[in-house]
């Protein structure tokens, strides 16, 4: 083999062949990185759109949002709009000068807050959650629509209430 690459011709023809195997092979790995970001991309753009889908069952598709069968089942059971009605007293006020989405989000986030559910209605919300494969996000999700609803009713704006 040695006495081969001692010709010229054949030296140089065995340079351009590692030439072009190193060049290709640098190709290659410029096309798989390639790949790889606009697979990651796609993922990201899957992940957005999944995002904005609803996922909640107890929360219906339309705009504004309303409950669904089962949210109806769960606010019932948890006496949803009773409670609704006596938290929305200490809110009222605070939504007067908010839009309806403005109200709904704090509304969301009232029915989150940890000090908001004394140990009965905490009690029929994990009861509720567990009778029906749900998370406790979803059944105070339901506690949330309820309430809002109830101050629109209170602050006489019902033209932004959904239809039922």
């Amino acid at each position: 083999m040695a006495v081969m690459l001692n010709h010229p011709l054949v030296a140089w023809s065995a340079l351009l062949a590692l030439g072009g195997a190193i060049f290709w092979a640098e190709r290659i790995q410029e096309h798989k990185s390639g790949v790889a970001d606009y697979i990651k991309e796609i993922r990201e753009d899957i992940k957005k759109i999944l995002g904005r889908l609803p996922n909640d069952p107890v929360i219906g598709t339309g705009s504004p949002i309303r409950l669904t069968e089962l949210g109806n089942t769960i606010s019932a059971e948890v006496r949803g709009k009773e409670w609704a009605e006596e938290k929305s007293d200490s809110l009222v006020d605070d939504c007067r000068d908010l839009r309806a989405y403005e109200i709904q989000e704090k509304c969301f986030a009232y029915a989150k807050r940890p000090d908001v559910l004394d140990d009965e209605m905490q009690g029929r919300v994990l009861n509720s959650a567990y009778k029906h494969g749900q998370g406790r996000d979803s059944v105070l999700n339901v506690l949330a629509v309820e309430l809002r609803d109830n101050i629109l009713t209170k602050l006489e704006r019902t033209e932004e209430l959904p239809i039922q």
